[in-house]
C-alpha cells in the first residue's frame, strides 16, 4: 500500500526536519490516516511488544503481531485485548524469506516495523543473541520497506553515564565503557546506524528502566519481590534519582513517533524522559499500596533495605543471569537523566500516566488481588447444556 500526500516531495525542501529546525511560516507535512497504515510488531508477546500491540491497535492501526514460531498466536494473559485496531498474529520465521513476501503481498505492504524482541536477561544470551536479533530486524524492516522503530536503554553509555544524556550526544569510546553489556549494545546501535547510511529509515527512542508488566524485570526480581511480607529492597542509594518508564506509555510514544514518520530523517536519535524518581518515591508509594493491601499496618511500616550486590556478584561465578545483574550495579549509584527535547518537538507532551497510579497496576500484575465470589442464588437447571465455545483469540481475519 502506498501513502499518498497531497503535495510533491521535492516542494518540501526542509522534509524529514523535527518542528523546531523547520523554516518559519513552513505548512508542516500532511501525514496519512493511521487507519490505512500497518505496523509489524517484532516481539509482540514480550513487555514492551504486548504493550506496543496495544497502543497501536487503539490508535487505528493495522497491527500484524510476530511472535516467535511455535509460541502460540493468543493474547497475553496478563493484559486485557487490543480494541479499536485489526490485530493479526503471525509467527513466520525471521528467515523465511518467501514467507515474508507472501505475508506482505497479502497486507499491502507494511509501513513501520517496531523491533521489540529482546533476549534473555543473562550475559551468555546478550553476547549470542542480541547482535542476531538487530540483523534480524533489519532485514525485515529492509524486505518491508519500512521505517524501523528501535527502543534503546542507557546501557551502551556503559560506567561513563554522564548526569544528563542528550539526544545528540556520541556514545563514549569503545574503550572507556568499562563493561562488556555497554560493548554489545553500543556495537547494536552501530549496526542500526550502518543501516540508515544504506538507505534504510531508522529511529532510535532511548529509555529508562521499565515497570507495568508482570515479566522479568528489576521491580519483580528485587525492588517488589518481598512486598507482601511488609519489606522492600532498592537498587542503591535512596536519593539517587534515575530514569523509568512505565511500559504503556513508551508504547503511546512509540506510536505518536510511528504516525509522524514523514517528518523524520534516515536516521533519528529521541530520548523518552520518563519517570525521575529516586528510591525516596518507590518507598513512598509501595507503603501506600502495602497499607491499602493490608500487608502492612501503616505506609511508613514498610521496611526498606537494599539489594546485596556482594551476594549478586558472586553467585555470577555460577550463573550468566546473577552475572549481567551484578554488572549493572553503576546505573542505581549514578544520577542520570534523559533529555527529550527532540522527542518533544515532534510529538508535543510525553504520555505520562498518574506515578500512584502506574505503580498501584504494577503491583497488581505482581501480586493480583482476590477476588471475593459473591453469594448468588442457585440458577434454574438448565435442560441443555451450552455448546463448549472456542477460545478467545485477539486475531483479526
Amino acid at each position: 500500500m502506498t501513502v499518498a500526500t497531497s503535495v510533491p516531495a521535492q516542494t518540501l525542501p526542509w522534509q524529514g526536519l523535527l518542528p523546531s529546525e523547520q523554516p518559519h511560516g513552513a505548512a508542516p507535512t500532511l501525514l496519512a490516516s493511521r487507519t490505512l497504515c500497518t505496523v509489524l510488531v517484532l516481539g509482540a508477546h514480550g513487555r514492551l511488544g504486548y504493550a506496543c500491540v496495544q497502543a497501536f491497535a487503539q490508535a487505528g492501526w493495522r497491527v500484524l503481531a510476530h511472535v516467535c514460531p511455535g509460541s502460540g498466536l493468543v493474547q497475553h494473559p496478563c493484559e486485557a485485548p487490543p480494541v479499536a485496531g485489526e490485530v493479526r498474529w503471525v509467527d513466520t520465521p525471521l528467515t523465511d524469506t518467501a514467507g515474508w513476501d507472501q505475508l506482505l503481498a497479502s497486507h499491502g505492504g507494511v509501513h513501520v516495523v517496531v523491533h521489540a524482541m529482546a533476549t534473555g536477561f543473562s550475559s551468555w544470551a546478550w553476547a549470542r543473541e542480541l547482535e542476531q536479533l538487530t540483523r534480524s530486524s533489519i532485514a525485515v524492516a529492509r524486505r518491508c520497506n519500512a521505517l524501523l522503530l528501535v527502543p534503546l536503554s542507557i546501557l551502551a553509555y556503559g560506567r561513563q553515564l554522564p548526569e544528563v544524556l542528550r539526544e545528540d550526544d556520541a556514545l563514549p569510546h569503545a574503550a572507556m565503557l568499562g563493561s562488556y553489556l555497554a560493548e554489545v549494545r553500543a556495537q547494536t546501535e552501530l549496526q542500526l546506524r550502518m543501516a540508515a547510511e544504506t538507505g534504510l529509515p531508522v529511529c532510535t527512542l532511548r529509555a529508562g528502566a521499565y515497570y507495568g508488566h508482570a515479566g522479568d524485570g528489576w521491580i519483580r526480581d528485587s525492588v517488589a519481590g518481598q512486598l507482601p511480607r511488609g519489606r522492600m529492597a532498592w537498587l542503591g542509594p535512596y536519593d539517587v534519582a534515575t530514569p523509568w518508564v512505565y511500559v504503556h506509555d513508551l508504547a503511546q510514544t512509540l506510536e505518536r513517533v510511528a504516525s509522524q514518520r514523514h517528518r523524520l530523517g534516515s536516521w533519528v536519535r529521541l530520548h523518552f524522559a520518563g519517570q525521575q524518581r529516586q528510591g525516596q518515591d518507590w518507598w513512598q508509594a509501595l507503603g501506600q499500596i502495602a497499607q491499602q493491601r493490608g500487608w502492612v499496618t501503616g505506609a511508613a511500616d514498610l521496611r526498606s533495605g537494599h539489594v546485596q550486590w556482594p551476594l549478586w556478584k558472586l553467585l555470577g561465578c555460577f550463573s550468566p543471569r546473577m552475572r549481567a545483574l551484578g554488572s549493572m550495579e553503576y546505573v542505581w549509584r549514578t544520577p542520570h537523566r534523559l533529555d527529550n527535547r527532540r522527542l518533544l518537538a515532534l510529538i508535543g507532551q510525553e504520555p505520562r500516566t498518574d506515578w500512584q497510579q502506574s505503580v498501584a497496576q504494577t503491583v497488581e500484575l505482581l501480586f493480583p488481588a482476590p477476588v471475593a465470589s459473591p453469594m448468588l442464588a442457585p440458577a434454574p437447571m438448565e435442560l441443555e447444556l451450552p455448546a463448549a465455545r472456542p477460545q478467545q483469540r485477539v486475531d483479526a481475519e
